[in-house]
């Protein structure tokens, strides 16, 4: 759940709109704003909060929970014509609410026009006022989520055969200890699982060292390709955890910043040609 999780991480202490109307900050628009960025080709209006589960489903989606472990959901309120609605992950086996315009404590509350509606916030203690719940998602989000969750291959290690001819990539002995590079490359004239023994001149010759097997490459293979950064200055992103490179919690002032320096993982955000924060990588996407 990666990516879901991150686009409704980021939605918190927000007014998401899709629409660009009025209903800026009103519950429906959590749900459009999440189906939206997940791949759902939302055609129309959301409908109040009692209709959003009808909506999803009138676009092909279906009733029920995502096995994907997200749902958008539906309710009645009493006192109310328009209902609520909401999506819901599930994090380490509970589900975890995000919603908009509900008035709980750390929500920050705004009016766009249609009266005082509250930001993002999440709980898992839904409350006794939701009447009739009711849960849809959607194959187009599921097949997203499929996507874009894969995990990552795992490398496959090189393999070396006693009479490779080497050369270290990292110079330290089997345990660690530091070597001294004596010359350009060099024998494996024994080897045992990841330890290769490395001999000066040829197989059976003066012992140089005994490496891991992870710490060499043989003569005459390929470079590898390079590996292209996943941010470079000049990206835009948006935040998915509000917290700066140090750890201390952040309050975000605008929908999409800029990288104006990056080294290694930690990125300095900039918005109207001033430096907001500097952030972690793994807590940041691109916009």
């Amino acid at each position: 759940m990666g990516v879901a999780l991150n686009v409704l991480e980021s939605a918190l202490g927000k007014f998401v709109c899709e629409d660009g109307g009025i209903y800026k900050g009103q519950c429906p628009q959590l749900p459009w704003y999440f189906a939206r960025n997940l791949g759902m080709n939302w055609q129309g209006k959301t409908g109040n909060g009692n209709q959003t589960v009808d909506r999803v489903i009138e676009q092909g989606g279906y009733a029920g929970e995502s096995p994907k472990g997200y749902r958008i959901a539906s309710c009645d309120v009493n006192g109310t014509n328009n209902g609520h609605t909401w999506v819901e992950i599930k994090i380490n086996g509970q589900w975890v609410i995000y919603e908009q315009n509900v008035n709980r404590e750390g929500a920050k509350s705004a009016n766009y026009g249609c009266g005082t509606c509250y930001s993002t916030t999440k709980t898992v203690t839904p409350g006794s006022w939701r009447k009739n719940v009711r849960y849809a998602g959607h194959p187009a989000i599921d097949a997203y989520i499929d996507e874009h969750d894969k995990p990552e291959p795992t490398p496959t290690p090189a393999t070396f055969t006693a009479g490779d001819k080497v050369v270290p990539t990292t110079w330290v002995d089997y345990n660690g200890t530091p070597l001294i590079r004596t010359r350009e490359y060099y024998f494996i004239s024994e080897i045992n699982g990841d330890r290769a023994v490395l001999t000066a001149d040829k197989v059976g010759g003066t012992v140089y060292a005994a490496m891991n097997t992870a710490n060499l490459a043989r003569v005459g293979a390929p470079a590898p390709e390079p590996v292209k950064p996943e941010f470079e200055v000049g990206d835009k992103v948006v935040p998915t955890k509000l917290v700066d490179y140090g750890g201390t919690p952040l309050r975000q002032y605008d929908d999409v910043y800029v990288i104006t320096e990056i080294n290694g993982d930690r990125a300095v955000l900039s918005a109207r040609g001033a430096v907001w924060a500097a952030m972690n990588t793994a807590n940041i996407r691109k916009a």
